[in-house]
């Protein structure tokens, strides 16, 4: 018993080491924010043709949780008010993808195996 305890932990560390290598090259190569959302996330001010608002400064009171979030409120913004056509379609297309994996989701955890689990 101990020689597979001892087993499954090796293998697990195996994972967590692949997983922090892949975070450090996936971090050398990210994607800096576009210029567009820092100015905006600076701002604070969205404009649109019926006139203008102030997005939310605090989330949660936790200064770098809400500077994160306030960066993705504003890479929102553009699909969700129709400022940007082709993000409007690129959101379009990313919810229809993701209703087919919550449906897979709703069914499996529909299955009778998956009865009084997390699953269900």
């Amino acid at each position: 018993m101990a020689f597979i305890t001892v087993t499954r932990t090796v293998q697990s560390i195996l994972f967590i080491l692949i997983a922090l290598l892949l975070q450090q090259i996936f971090q050398r190569n990210s994607v800096t924010v576009g210029p567009w959302v820092q100015a905006l996330a600076e701002s604070g001010v969205v404009e649109l043709k019926e006139g203008t608002f102030s997005l939310y400064k605090k989330f949660y009171g936790i200064g770098p949780l809400d500077e994160l979030w306030r960066i993705v409120v504003v890479a929102f913004t553009a699909s969700t008010f129709e400022l940007d056509p082709i993000s409007w379609w690129q959101m379009f297309s990313f919810l229809a993808d993701a209703a087919v994996v919550y449906a897979v989701w709703v069914l499996e955890g529909c299955r009778v195996g998956n009865r009084r689990t997390l699953a269900y």
